[in-house]
């Protein structure tokens, strides 16, 4: 590691602790040392020169529409509380934006961390809620919409798993997996999988317990295994309640992330090949990412953009990314899992 490289990461683990006080030292601990990329990080000075404003672009992948698409995960994003409200976090969030539509990012989601966030994640840098999810508290539930999934070592079985899903989500890569089944561990939880002592399984479910109830983040597999480790972790663990996150349902839909598009002319010819029914013609208004701008024309599967100039064009109906974003996403709802939030 360069000094530059060591003084970000001092720099950002000092500001975590400003701003996320109630983070333990052995978190912080995996966080910065199996996490965090320097590379990936952006800091924002104030007058006096101090550290005020942090957040991390991590690379990740995003299954829709068949496809592998890379995808930058917002982590840590905060501002020291004496310099909030001042447009510190809005500046840093152009400049990520900016640095993942140029590392070639497709899409850029997050985690609110109240629901406050939302909103200001919405207006001020065009996200919008694409990630939803259903809680659960029942092991009939969670046995109810298993899946056969190909047997294989644990990492590439949950691989397999969450491409499987449909309409799509966030994918893992090994060493991501290992750093969430790490937190879980300093959690008092981690994974069981079955069957147990094979190096192939065919059903893993994540898990933590507190105060005598099961919280399950995610599991895969049949139903009937499902319910075996389900049985298992209860009676092992001595717990009378069940609480468990799965993907949402029409009936039950829970706010989980938000999404920002990216590479939109990219994003609109594949979502155009893979939706017959979609012909619309719009105007795209990109503050942040001005080569999203222009006129989306999209006939028979087929997308034509015309990068626009400054003239308006008051026929067309004139969408931003997050109207966009919902028009894509509003019956698709995506789903992710097992983030280090």
């Amino acid at each position: 590691m360069t000094k530059s490289e060591d003084r970000i990461l001092k720099e950002s683990r000092n500001i975590w602790h400003r701003c996320f006080p109630n983070d333990p030292e052995v978190f912080l601990d995996l966080y910065f040392s199996r996490v965090f990329k320097a590379g990936n990080t952006l800091l924002l000075q104030n007058d006096k020169g101090e550290t005020a404003a942090h957040v991390q672009f991590l690379p990740y992948e995003l299954n829709w529409q068949g496809l592998r698409l890379p995808a930058g995960y917002i982590s840590g994003a905060c501002t020291i509380p004496e310099e909030r409200n001042k447009g510190l976090m809005k500046n840093l969030m152009q400049r990520a934006l900016r640095k993942m539509y140029e590392r070639g990012d497709f899409f850029s989601f997050l985690i609110p961390a109240e629901p406050g966030l939302y909103d200001f994640y919405r207006r001020k840098s065009g996200f919008e809620t694409a990630f939803y999810k259903q809680t659960v508290s029942g092991v009939e539930e969670v046995c109810k919409n298993g899946e056969d999934i190909p047997a294989g070592a644990w990492d590439d079985f949950i691989r397999r798993a969450e491409k499987q899903r449909i309409p799509g989500g966030i994918l893992h890569n090994t060493a991501q997996l290992q750093a969430v089944a790490e937190d879980l561990n300093l959690a008092g939880g981690g994974i069981v999988r079955y069957p147990e002592d094979s190096p192939e399984v065919s059903a893993i479910c994540w898990y933590r317990t507190n105060d005598g109830v099961l919280y399950i983040p995610d599991i895969y597999g049949p139903n009937h295994m499902r319910r075996q480790l389900i049985d298992k972790l209860m009676m092992k663990l001595q717990c009378h309640l069940l609480q468990a996150t799965l993907p949402a349902s029409p009936e039950r839909r829970e706010p989980k992330g938000m999404l920002r598009l990216l590479r939109i002319p990219e994003i609109m010819r594949i979502y155009a090949a893979g939706n017959q029914k979609f012909d619309r013609q719009f105007i795209l208004r990109d503050e942040q990412i001005p080569e999203n701008n222009g006129v989306y024309t999209v006939r028979n599967r087929l997308l034509t953009f015309e990068p626009q100039t400054s003239e308006q064009d008051f026929t067309k109906e004139v969408l931003t990314p997050e109207q966009l974003t919902e028009i894509i996403f509003a019956e698709t709802p995506l789903f992710m899992s097992m983030m280090l939030e």
